[in-house]
C-alpha cells in the first residue's frame, strides 16, 4: 500500500468514526444548579470589640438600628443574617460605625463571620468582629 493509500485509510475511518453515534460523556451534560444561598434574618448581633492598647476583648450585644457606644466608636447594626441549617454557617451583618474622635476612621459595610478579613473597620485603636447574631 502507498503512503497516500494509508492516510486515506485513516482518514476514513476517522471520518466513519466521527459519524457513529457517540455516547454522552459526564462532562458534556449540564452541571446540577447549585442551591441558592439564602439568609436568615435575625434581630440583633453579637459582636466582639477588640482594645488594641489593652488587649482587651469586650462582647457585645446589639439590637438593630439602635447606637451602641464602646469607647469613641458608635456601631450601629442594620442588619445581621444568618445561614439556614443545611448550609455552611455562616453570619453577616451591616455595620455603620463611626468615630467621635476628629478625623477618626468609619466603617459602613457588611462583615462577615467566617471571614472576619474580608471587610472590616480599619482603625488604629479598634477592632470589630462579628461573633453571630440572634
Amino acid at each position: 500500500m502507498t503512503p497516500w493509500r494509508v492516510a486515506a485509510a485513516g482518514f476514513a475511518a476517522m471520518a466513519a468514526f466521527a459519524m457513529s453515534p457517540q455516547p454522552v460523556l459526564a462532562q458534556d451534560a449540564a452541571p446540577a444548579a447549585a442551591a441558592p444561598l439564602t439568609w436568615i434574618a435575625r434581630g440583633s448581633a453579637d459582636l466582639v470589640v477588640l482594645d488594641k492598647v489593652s488587649a482587651r476583648a469586650s462582647p457585645l450585644a446589639a439590637a438593630l438600628g439602635k447606637p451602641l457606644a464602646y469607647g469613641s466608636l458608635t456601631i450601629v447594626v442594620g442588619a445581621c443574617d444568618v445561614r439556614p441549617a443545611d448550609q455552611p454557617a455562616d453570619a453577616t451583618a451591616w455595620l455603620d460605625v463611626t468615630d467621635s474622635n476628629p478625623g477618626g476612621p468609619a466603617f459602613h459595610g457588611w462583615i462577615l463571620k467566617a471571614e472576619p478579613a474580608v471587610s472590616g473597620l480599619q482603625h488604629p485603636l479598634y477592632d470589630v468582629r462579628l461573633a453571630g447574631c440572634q
